[in-house]
């Protein structure tokens, strides 16, 4: 019986090509967050992952106060195979700290697209995609996920409807109007492999909006509780729902952190 490998405790991305014996630099911010902030030494191994080649051991080399290499040693989990599912969020740009708290949340949940929707309600808010993207990277080290979410341009929920793909299901978060509970609409036997979550604005969908979703076949409207929620809330109670019908959270690993 193969001997199971440890998994590194400490996760990093780098944005480049990972493979066997392959030794490369660390930027200065990974060499400080690694020998400063985590207190790690020449010799302390680090999972390395790049979002597309799988997990690889490294073993690190302190080369200065403020630089460093990795020297990789071997993959320790394969990139997973691409199965055309997918689990989307639109939202709404909404306040910078609640915007990065979805987006970090979102990808702990599994979220694989997140589309910033322009509504009739939405904040004129603006964001800043490299700090998203960082955050979403940062949860992914935290997390063990191996492949970010990819964060979309802003995008206007009337073209969002008018280029909607027919079959694909659309589960919207509305805090009036009619609705079904999401339970209700996520049941009657095998739930579809990719599912998408529109969370209303501060505010609610306009009138105008709300007949536009109903008119839509693929678009179910539901509802999320007798209190009303903020969009950020909405968004992981909903993503969290999703999760738990589809049987995402019931499924840990026998030996957490091992491969055989």
């Amino acid at each position: 019986m193969t001997k199971p490998t440890a998994r590194p405790a400490l996760r990093l991305y780098v944005d480049q090509k990972l493979e066997p014996n392959q030794t490369i630099e660390l930027t200065g911010d990974q060499a400080h967050y690694l020998f400063k902030v985590m207190r790690r030494s020449t010799g302390d191994q680090v999972g390395l992952f790049n979002g597309k080649s799988g997990e690889y051991r490294a073993f690190l080399e302190q080369t200065s106060k403020k630089a460093g290499m990795a020297h990789i040693d071997t993959l320790v989990l394969p990139a997973k195979k691409r199965d055309g599912s997918h689990l989307s969020l639109y939202i709404p740009p909404i306040k910078k700290g609640s915007m990065e708290l979805v987006v970090r949340q979102a990808t702990e949940l599994g979220v694989t697209d997140i589309y910033p929707t322009i509504t009739e309600h939405s904040r004129s808010e603006t964001l800043r995609y490299d700090r998203l993207q960082a955050i979403a990277l940062e949860a992914c080290e935290q997390c063990e996920r191996l492949e970010p979410p990819i964060i979309h341009p802003p995008m206007p929920l009337g073209q969002v409807i008018s280029h909607w793909s027919s079959g694909e299901m659309c589960i919207v978060a509305a805090e009036a109007g009619p609705s079904i509970p999401i339970s209700m609409a996520l049941s009657g036997g095998n739930l579809p492999t990719s599912i998408s979550i529109l969370i209303g604005p501060e505010g609610g969908f306009s009138p105008h909006e709300l007949r536009m979703l109903s008119q839509t076949e693929d678009f179910i409207v539901v509802g999320l509780g007798p209190r009303i929620l903020k969009a950020e809330t909405a968004a992981i109670a909903a993503i969290a729902t999703v999760q738990v019908l589809w049987g995402d959270i019931d499924a840990r690993p026998e030996f957490r952190g091992i491969i055989a």
